[in-house]
């Protein structure tokens, strides 16, 4: 008991110093190749509500890598700044995204604060996929007070060893001595939390196996009960381990914390 409250204050803590202006979410996430559009969703965290390009909250989508390659799809014109309520949120639909093949991708998103500065740059993840691919998919609401679950498909990677890990932010990231980028930002509490090894005061099944059928369910973190956690983003990504050193990294799966 007396971990599991010390664990909370230091997870707290890190939200605190770890804190964006903004939760972005991306639906959907992982696009299966061909699929059409995505939505963005742009959250207010804060409680003073935040500034964006009316009509382009979200900027443009890049490859690979944030502030990578740009991947040409076409944006709308974009109005002046315009204000968001406090935690509020604005969306944003990119209806070309058929056009992108396998692989992983960002979006750039841009806010200020509502009474005005300089401007904020976040960038949230997403991945074009084929059916089969390594999949990450949660199967509750993320909510203040509650166990989230997340269920992890592989179906080519039957009794294949897995990790994930969590951040708060995915503006960085890191690279694998295989040359990959893992999505999740090293610098906050959160992501110590979970790597290398997860807390099991708040975090069940962060490592462990996956079934006959490339499958591991149950794979849950909570939440502590406490109210200003909400609207605050958390990032889960999971890496499945190959016999021969070789790693395969599943989508990113985002949220905003609910109240």
């Amino acid at each position: 008991m007396v971990l599991r409250v010390l664990l909370t204050a230091l997870m707290c803590t890190g939200m605190l110093l770890a804190q964006g202006p903004v939760c972005v979410s991306i639906s959907p996430n992982p696009v299966i190749l061909g699929q059409s559009s995505i939505t963005v969703t742009v959250t207010d965290s804060t409680g003073a509500g935040f500034q964006h390009w009316n009509n382009c909250v979200a900027r443009s989508i890049h490859q690979d890598f944030p502030n990578g390659a740009a991947a040409g799809i076409p944006l709308g014109l974009c109005g002046p700044w315009t204000t968001a309520a406090p935690y509020a949120s604005v969306t944003k639909v990119f209806p070309f995204t058929a056009g992108l093949q396998v692989g992983h991708y960002y979006v750039k998103v841009g806010t200020r604060p509502a009474a005005g500065g300089p401007e904020v740059l976040t960038w949230a993840p997403f991945d074009v996929q084929v059916t089969g691919d390594p999949t990450l998919t949660a199967q509750t609401n993320l909510q203040v007070g509650q166990t989230w679950s997340v269920d992890l498909a592989a179906p080519a990677l039957p009794g294949t060893p897995y990790i994930v890990a969590a951040s708060y932010s995915t503006n960085v990231g890191f690279a694998l001595p295989t040359g990959q980028l893992v999505s999740l930002d090293m610098n906050n509490a959160l992501f110590d939390l979970t790597w290398p090894v997860a807390s099991s005061a708040f975090f069940g099944n962060f490592f462990s196996v996956t079934d006959a059928t490339g499958t591991a369910t149950g794979i849950n973190a909570y939440v502590p009960n406490i109210p200003w956690l909400a609207y605050l983003p958390v990032y889960l990504q999971c890496g499945l381990l190959s016999t021969g050193g070789g790693v395969s990294l599943t989508n990113v799966v985002s949220a905003c914390i609910l109240p």
